[in-house]
């Protein structure tokens, strides 16, 4: 039989400690109020997180690669809500968090095209993967 474990020890419980119609009652408030122009006020802690400021991170050139062809377009990198769009061809400097996350996409790349390649000569030479 399997246990259920609460993934935040500090929310365990709490909800059926509050009625579910209460629950829907009040959102059903909060978008009558929303619909009407009014602003309501948010829970503690609620609402949007400014994005983390990167801008104190060590910085670190790098220089996508272009072609002309498949390799053409700007690459765009998120994280945690701070967004940046590269130009392919042109050296620049960003957070070294963003080389990182461009540097794990290339070796998953690599990975998956090296993986879908060993299938693909199991298949041509006519082996069960795993075998």
């Amino acid at each position: 039989m399997a246990v259920s474990k609460s993934v935040n020890p500090e929310l365990e419980g709490k909800a059926s400690e509050q009625d579910p119609w209460e629950i829907i009652r009040q959102m059903n408030e909060r978008i009558k109020d929303l619909e009407n122009g009014k602003k309501t006020a948010e829970k503690p802690g609620g609402g949007h997180r400014p994005p983390p400021d990167l801008s104190g991170e060590k910085k670190v050139k790098i220089k996508l690669f272009l072609d002309g062809d498949k390799y053409k377009d700007d690459v765009f990198v998120g994280i945690n809500g701070r967004t940046y769009q590269i130009k392919r061809g042109v050296e620049v400097e960003v957070p070294e968090s963003v080389a990182k996350v461009l540097e794990d996409s290339g070796n998953q790349q690599q990975y998956a095209y090296t993986h879908m390649r060993d299938l693909q000569e199991m298949y041509d030479n006519n082996k069960q993967p795993g075998t």
